[in-house]
């Protein structure tokens, strides 16, 4: 008996070992909003305004400021998918337009 309950013991660690790794990569809000951060990005081009890039983003994880020549110029940055080096970068320029996308690598 004592057998039995020291092997179901076993399987429950084994389990949540299995489990919660794969909750936190794969099935999380975080981690299933990055994955869309993903996808969505690829539909941004290049001369679109901030309110289209909102309106297929979503708000920024975060926004960054940059001074070019006496201009203040905007980055949105949005969190990455599970092991990517960095996240999803949209530079705009002066007229608030989209200058650059620079995608997770």
């Amino acid at each position: 008996m004592e057998l039995l309950v020291e092997n179901k013991f076993k399987i429950v660690i084994l389990l949540l070992v299995l489990i919660l790794p794969t909750y936190f990569l794969v099935l999380s809000p975080k981690a299933r909003k990055a994955r869309l951060n993903v996808t969505n990005s690829k539909r941004i081009e290049v001369d679109m305004d901030i309110d289209q890039v909102v309106k297929i983003m979503g708000l920024p994880n975060e926004k960054l400021s940059r001074k070019e020549n006496q201009y203040e110029l905007e980055t949105f940055y949005y969190a990455p998918p599970a092991f990517a080096s960095d996240g999803i970068f949209i530079n705009f320029n002066k007229e608030g337009k989209v200058e650059k996308i620079v995608l997770y690598e």
